[in-house]
């Protein structure tokens, strides 16, 4: 979600706002931002894997859902366009874990 702000942010806004994000005085990309968090809460909330490896995926298949990623029907209404790099660099940011992260956020929100 985060790699399509830049070409969505006014799409974003929607969501933080549908998450009942007070937006007025954000400007975009900061409302973009909290529809990021808002979205990876609900993740961690509903206990969805947010990583490759929790999946078993390795990092040596990368190469190769890689360019599977680039055969998916799914990317042609993806608001950025997205090529074998990005691919990649998404892949090694699906596979590292964000938990500190996620944990601050939720301590913020009173989930914890």
């Amino acid at each position: 979600m985060a790699f399509n702000a830049p070409a969505a942010r006014d799409r974003y806004v929607d969501v933080a706002r549908a998450f009942g994000v007070e937006v007025d005085g954000m400007d975009p990309e900061e409302a973009a931002d909290a529809a990021c968090s808002e979205v990876q809460l609900l993740v961690a909330k509903l206990g969805i894997p947010r990583h490759l490896n929790s999946l078993g995926v390795r990092a040596e298949d990368f190469a190769d859902f890689a360019e599977h990623v680039l055969d998916d029907a799914c990317l042609l209404t993806n608001p950025r366009s997205v090529d074998l790099d990005d691919a990649l660099n998404l892949m090694d940011r699906l596979a590292a874990s964000n938990r500190a992260g996620m944990v601050t956020i939720a301590a913020q929100r009173g989930l914890l």
